[in-house]
């Protein structure tokens, strides 16, 4: 009797034992699921800080080269310089150091765009008043003067400074057509052809075309 009592306190036991383990199994299993979800929130956290730390740079780099691309290269955008180790904040840097060179060359060439401008404008008044006096003077010499040689040759000579005022004229539209709209206009092509094969009037073998 004594026996079976002790058999079934320890059968008890046992049972006890075993609910126990499996209560603290489970327990450890829930924890250990706790800590990794923790684990995983936490370097998803961290991950974010530092994803949202970069694309920032990464966002205003953008957006200051999109503001100088579209100001035509003449206006910076001013981005800040940082003291970082980030590749991307180097980049913008560099980027920034490059916009101020880029800005600084726009502006001379605008400078120097402005004095050629200067320069054809003068010339297209300055040059070809007293061009077109020249050719009308050739004009009353060939109408005073009968020697065939001297006609070709003042001929020629006026065919060449026509051709020089139409050269000024050409620069002169070439800078206009910057701010103007274009005029289209008709041409007369026998004209134009005639213009083109005088130009040649001072070429050795000019009779042969």
């Amino acid at each position: 009797l004594q026996a079976e009592k002790t058999e079934t306190i320890l059968q008890s036991a046992s049972a006890l034992a075993s609910e126990q383990g499996q209560a603290a199994l489970t327990k450890i299993w829930r924890l250990s699921v706790f800590f990794w979800i923790l684990i995983a929130i936490l370097g998803i956290f961290i991950s974010t800080i530092f994803s949202d730390k970069i694309s920032a740079s990464i966002v205003t780099l953008k957006k200051g080269i999109a503001e100088f691309v579209e100001s035509d290269f003449t206006k910076r955008t001013i981005l800040p310089i940082k003291n970082s180790a980030y590749e991307v904040d180097v980049l913008a840097n560099h980027f920034s150091v490059l916009e101020q060179h880029t800005v600084n060359q726009m502006r001379t060439l605008r400078v120097k765009n402005k004095e050629l401008e200067m320069f054809i404008y003068r010339a297209s008044h300055d040059i070809k008043t007293p061009l077109t006096s020249i050719v009308k003077t050739f004009d009353r010499i060939k109408i005073s003067t009968a020697d065939k040689k001297t006609i070709e040759d003042l001929t020629r000579a006026g065919n060449t400074i026509e051709a020089l005022n139409d050269i000024i004229e050409e620069l002169a539209m070439v800078m206009s057509l910057k701010t103007n709209d274009v005029d289209v206009q008709e041409i007369d092509p026998l004209e134009l052809t005639k213009k083109c094969i005088n130009g040649f009037q001072t070429y050795n073998g000019f009779e042969n075309i």
